[in-house]
């Protein structure tokens, strides 16, 4: 058997997690399991297997099949929620203020919850916590959402009407998903959010230990920067609203990815705490921005009838993303000990994504 010993920040579990503090941001804990010898009846010290069934003890964390079937049915959620706004009876801008507003109690809400789980998980455990978390999300939804009407097709709020412009931009045809599974572009605007998703989330989720490496800062210095992430990121998804509205959102995207890289590569020359939060912050902005464009971009290139679920199958870049570019720095900081070449590997990244978005063109539907 074993005995579980704390929750760490990293696989080899030599940097505890401190669970007092909020995690407002996407974090992974290790557990520390200690092997543990059979009990003969004496209390041999800390070795010794308790008197109760270590399969049955309170501290076991959750199964595999419990993450796995919880962070699957969160991004379905999460996905099936932003992309059925655009079915809401908003006008465009509207509607992008809207995802975005949603994005808010997003991120927000890891800011009012996190504090909470800390101390449900130290009363119950991680696995009885995704229970509670679950039955909160299905109160809440139950109560939320007969409050939301579709809009019937070819809506227009009344005395609205589009402007030139935005008519121009959208697609030619309502494209089905299976439709849309056919298109180079599809694959296209898949490849290019998985680039985005991946640095995105790698900085968020190494976020204070990238502050504590690079600029020297203390983890609780480094935690106050962690603290602001979610507001980074709201701003950006409101901003991209309004850009997407004037630029549009195959520019705005464009943008993104550039600035995106550039602050990448800047980041390991920021080696002071305000230089270090601009950097961070400064990445935040640009993932957020990247989440509310992109449905947009989605619209435009196949229609908006089919958005929802047209979107939901891009959107997969998101789970694909939250594993290759966290893991991708956990590796390279295992091997060199620096951040330096993630930094670099996932810039280029986002300079490929900018140009694939400059030579991508919205799909001719040929009947």
């Amino acid at each position: 058997g074993y005995v579980f010993g704390g929750w760490y920040l990293e696989p080899g579990c030599t940097d505890v997690a401190d669970l007092t503090q909020p995690a407002s941001v996407h974090v992974t804990y290790y557990a520390k399991w200690t092997p543990i010898t059979p009990d003969d009846g004496n209390d041999d010290g800390p070795g010794d297997t308790p008197d109760k069934d270590p399969a049955k003890s309170d501290d076991e964390g959750p199964s595999t099949k419990e993450i796995v079937t919880g962070g699957a049915m969160s991004a379905i959620g999460l996905a099936a929620l932003i992309v059925n706004l655009r079915r809401l009876p908003f006008q465009r801008s509207r509607a992008l203020y809207a995802v975005a507003i949603v994005c808010l109690g997003f991120g927000l809400g890891s800011i009012v919850f996190a504090p909470i789980c800390t101390q449900v998980i130290a009363s119950i455990g991680p696995g009885q916590t995704f229970w509670v978390q679950g039955g909160i999300a299905l109160v809440g939804m139950l109560i939320g959402a007969p409050l939301m009407k579709a809009a019937p097709d070819g809506f227009k709020p009344e005395g609205w009407t589009p402007p030139a412009a935005a008519t121009a931009a959208g697609a030619s045809h309502d494209y089905t998903s299976a439709e849309m599974l056919k298109t180079k572009q599809y694959w296209f605007l898949l490849i290019m959010y998985l680039f985005a998703n991946m640095s995105g989330l790698m900085v968020i989720g190494h976020a204070s230990p990238i502050a504590q490496a690079v600029a020297g800062l203390t983890p609780a210095q480094a935690g106050s920067i962690v603290a602001l992430l979610s507001i980074f990121n709201t701003a950006g998804r409101f901003m991209s609203g309004a850009l997407c509205d004037k630029l549009g959102a195959k520019r705005v995207v464009t943008i993104i990815y550039v600035v995106n890289a550039v602050l990448l590569v800047a980041l390991q020359f920021l080696t002071n705490f305000a230089t270090i939060a601009i950097g961070i912050g400064g990445l935040a902005v640009c993932f957020g921005a990247m989440m509310g464009a992109y449905p947009s971009l989605v619209v435009d290139y196949f229609g908006v009838k089919y958005s929802g679920p047209n979107y939901a199958r891009i959107f997969l870049a998101y789970g694909i993303g939250g594993i290759i570019g966290p893991q991708l720095a956990v590796q390279i900081v295992g091997r060199t000990g620096s951040y330096t070449m993630a930094f670099i590997i996932i810039g280029a990244s986002c300079i490929v994504g900018a140009v694939m978005s400059i030579i991508s063109k919205k799909p001719v539907y040929n009947g």
